[in-house]
């Protein structure tokens, strides 16, 4: 449990002006005035600042102290390093900074001494953004680049940010100006400070001495009250603009109401501007409270007095599995659509609990977790999670707390939040672009947003891209949001062997992995138990065994908000590996509509079950090659479609098995003509060159129209064994059976057979061709095949001198020689076949091209 209190108190700064020195006279650093930092790292030694790392258990140590500046500003101070300066041992001065912390983020000025490699080493003049550092004036080469650089500085700047850097590399007093520079990006700072990198060689020759700020702003104005925040149900921390005189932190000097009595008081060790405040009773969850401070004074010695402010306390829980939400994120920032250029995540309490960000991380699929800052989040409130760089833009749009967040990639990644309290996973999910089911919004510039809070646990179903006209709706209620309780029951999936003894099972949604119970037959024993989103991974004790069927039982399922399900079963078997023509090619879409997607359809045709993991999928064409990364386990007689845009897919075409649709990186396929091979570690498993001359001759525009495999069991590579798909299937078929599948069986008894006689090529995916089939008694035959109407008039040269196999088939559109269509009615095939020594057999076949009416 956690607890926090809000407090914001504004007052009106007033300074003058003095100086600041500092010679190290009284040989201490700790008192008058008071250095900060690293301060067992150095010491004073003969009047002179040493920096005296004895460990040398740092590469970079640093001292601080509090000077307020004023625009116009000279800064003289002394430095000798006792060696030749180097890129590893070098020294800066920082003459102004706005962080105490000289080694993190800062706005500022700093002087460099040496760091550049070789003998150029110099003085040098820097202003720093954040951690970017940009040269203003550079010295004279060479100037500290001897065996000990030994230098006196002067820095000056005017009202108008006029700079000049002087320098005696002597420690003289003849300064001479190494340069000016125009620069009024930071006019006022807080703090002066040293910050030495160095090697363990030079651990202790660093010294400095002699600095002076002049003028100064003397702070004349009291310590602001800045924010409190409840440590505990009794511990209060009280922040104050500036450090504050340890004297002055007692009890009495802090009063709180509601009968609550402050009983100690006590000063950061690390932080002078921190005060710590125990309680003699207990917070009120919600309660208001008012704290008053007299008598607190600064190091100027300036007191507060009667600074007042109400207080809100909050008593916060831990939020268990979907009780803090991922409800909005933004991850495809161009083309921008009116939201800021920077992401964000959106949080969601749909709870009536009150939970603290500081006790929960998040991460992308990198799993490199970023704890989230302190932000009390109410019940049923919104926040916005970005970099602190687009705060002030997100701002306008709701609450924001500040993070570095993980970068989102755009196509797809994963968003995990999890507690920091045990490491559990409070809601995660592994989005791709298919989520967002408009084809046009999938190019970026519009936010995802969660339909419906009380169904968290379905998956991409439950997203979809944001309806605003904005891109998106941080800080506030989703536009596509839903309250309908979710009702439906899970169902399992698939179960997939992954490993020899470890199987993935998946449901149509995230279930309590903590109660539900798994049983498989073949007295198979389960070790562990794995969930992962709505998959669930189950160790074997023992390997499965090649070609043994089985079956898992899940019983007791329920999914995250209590619907349950009847007993679930799964049949599975111990993928084989794919031989030749186990997995072939049946359908390809290598043309599609406008805003459509190519698709690849492979059938297992074998006995067996095979994992498709590690399949190349390749086009000889153009050489291009993609393995096939996920697992996807084929049984016998079933189909798979690979595609790069799913959704595409399901826009364009009828579906009839959505879970064979399989997003990956295929090929990319030319419209005229190309290849499809499938192998397997460079074995050729299946390869089909297609060409759009083998659409049916009748389609006018074949956009659109996949070519599909007409018999699975005949040659892949055969034009006759691919045709157009049906207009009545919407010239495509993914995941089910191909419109114009026919495993038409030979008349053995003679050459040529015909299937069926009449034919009407319409579209219809009902005899659209004629198929001519044939069966020879040896190899090397060759063939013609002419037709003719029923009056003996020349139609087309279907064949001409075809070398045969041992069976196959021809097919025939309807077109004529000229590419036009023939005519109703009866027609005769007229086929010669010769065999090697020349002798010739002649067979003739009738049938008819009809029409619906």
């Amino acid at each position: 449990m956690r607890y926090l209190t809000l407090l914001l108190l504004t007052l009106i700064p007033i300074f003058s002006f003095g100086q600041f020195q500092d010679d190290f006279s009284d040989n201490d650093f700790s008192n008058n005035p008071t250095w900060l930092g690293d301060t067992d790292n150095f010491t004073v030694t003969s009047n002179e600042l040493q920096l005296n790392d004895e460990d040398a258990s740092q590469s970079t140590s640093q001292l601080y102290t509090n000077v307020l500046m004023a625009d116009s500003t000279n800064w003289e101070f002394y430095a000798r390093l006792e060696f030749s300066p180097s890129t590893s041992n070098f020294a800066k001065v920082y003459i102004q900074s706005d962080n105490s912390d000289l080694t993190g983020d800062l706005n500022g000025y700093f002087v460099k001494i040496g760091g550049i490699s070789g003998s150029d080493d110099t003085v040098e003049l820097y202003r720093q953004s954040g951690l970017t550092e940009t040269l203003l004036i550079s010295g004279e080469p060479g100037g500290v680049g001897g065996s000990t650089a030994e230098i006196r500085v002067r820095v000056t700047r005017d009202n108008a940010g006029n700079w000049e850097l002087f320098a005696d590399f002597s420690n003289g007093t003849n300064l001479v100006s190494q340069g000016t520079a125009m620069d009024n990006t930071f006019p006022t700072g807080e703090y002066l400070g040293v910050s030495c990198r160095y090697t363990s060689t030079r651990k202790d020759l660093f010294f400095f001495d002699d600095f002076v700020v002049d003028p100064i702003f003397m702070d004349t104005a009291a310590p602001e009250l800045v924010n409190a925040t409840a440590i505990s149900s009794m511990e209060i921390d009280i922040q104050f603009s500036e450090p504050v005189d340890v004297t002055s932190i007692v009890p009495n000097n802090f009063q709180i109401d509601g009968g609550l009595n402050i009983v100690s008081a006590e000063l950061d060790m690390d932080n002078p501007a921190l005060v710590h405040l125990v309680l003699d009773d207990n917070l009120v969850n919600g309660q208001d409270y008012e704290i008053t401070i007299n008598g607190v004074q600064d190091l100027n010695g300036n007191t507060l007095s009667n600074g007042v402010s109400t207080v809100r306390y909050f008593e916060t829980e831990l939020a268990g599995e979907f009780e803090l939400l991922i409800n909005e994120f933004y991850p495809d920032k161009s083309p921008q659509i009116g939201l800021p250029d920077g992401e964000f995540i959106e949080l969601y309490n749909p709870t009536s609990n009150t939970f603290d960000l500081q006790d929960y991380s998040i991460a992308d699929n990198n799993l490199s977790f970023v704890n989230l800052p302190s932000f009390i989040l109410l019940p049923d409130q919104y926040v916005i999670l970005c970099n602190s760089e687009f705060a002030s833009l997100y701002s306008v749009f709701g609450e924001v707390a500040t993070v570095d967040l993980p970068a989102l990639n755009d196509g797809g990644d994963d968003i995990v939040l999890i507690s920091n309290e045990d490491g559990t996973t409070i809601h995660s999910l592994s989005y791709t672009k298919n989520w967002i089911t408009d084809v046009s919004k999938q190019e970026g510039g519009w936010s995802y947003e969660l339909k419906n809070p009380n169904s968290p646990c379905l998956g991409a179903e439950n997203w979809d891209a944001s309806n605003n006209l904005a891109g998106g709706t941080p800080g506030i209620a989703n536009s596509i949001l839903s309250t309908e309780t979710d009702s439906n029951s899970p169902s399992l999936i698939s179960a997939i062997p992954v490993e020899n003894n470890q199987l993935a099972i998946t449901f149509s949604e995230n279930i309590d992995a903590d109660i539900v119970v798994f049983d498989i037959d073949n007295n198979l024993e389960i070790d562990a138990i794995n969930a992962q989103g709505n998959t669930i991974f189950i160790a074997l004790t023992t390997d499965l065994q090649e070609g043994i069927s089985y079956t898992i039982t899940a019983t007791n399922v329920a999914d995250c908000i209590g619907n349950t399900a009847d007993p679930l079963t799964a049949m599975f078997q111990l993928p084989e590996a794919a031989d030749v023509e186990d997995i072939i090619i049946n359908e390809i879409l290598f043309d599609p509509v406008s805003g459509g997607a190519d698709f690849v359809e492979l059938y297992n045709r074998s006995t067996k079950t095979i994992n498709l993991r590690g399949l190349e999928m390749g086009n000889t064409q153009n050489g291009q090659t993609s393995v096939i990364s996920n697992d996807f386990v084929l049984t016998p007689g079933d189909y798979v479609v690979y595609t790069e845009n799913v959704s595409a897919i399901l826009e364009n075409h009828t579906v009839v098995n959505p879970s064979a649709l399989v997003e990956q990186d295929i090929p990319s396929f030319n419209n005229d003509l190309g290849n499809v091979t499938l192998s397997n570690s460079g074995t050729i498993i299946d390869a089909y060159d297609y060409s759009e001359d083998q659409h049916l001759s009748f389609i006018d525009d074949v956009e659109g129209v996949s070519l599909e495999r007409i018999n699975p069991d005949a040659e892949s590579n055969n034009p006759n064994n691919w045709q157009s798909a049906a207009a009545l299937a919407n010239f495509a078929t993914p995941t089910a059976q191909n419109s114009q599948f026919f495993q038409g069986i030979n008349d053995l008894s003679t050459v040529f057979s015909l299937p069926y006689t009449t034919f009407s090529p319409d579209g219809d995916a009902f005899n659209d061709f004629l198929l001519l089939n044939y069966a020879t008694d040896q190899p090397n035959y060759t063939c013609n095949i002419k037709i003719f109407d029923s009056e003996g008039r020349f139609i087309k040269d279907l064949v001409r001198s075809a070398s045969l196999g041992s069976e196959g088939s021809f097919k025939w559109d309807g077109e004529k020689e000229d590419g036009s269509r023939a005519r109703i009615g009866i027609y005769i095939l007229w086929i010669e076949l010769f065999d090697t020594n020349g002798n010739v057999q002649r067979f003739k076949e009738v049938c008819v091209l009809a029409q619906q009416l």
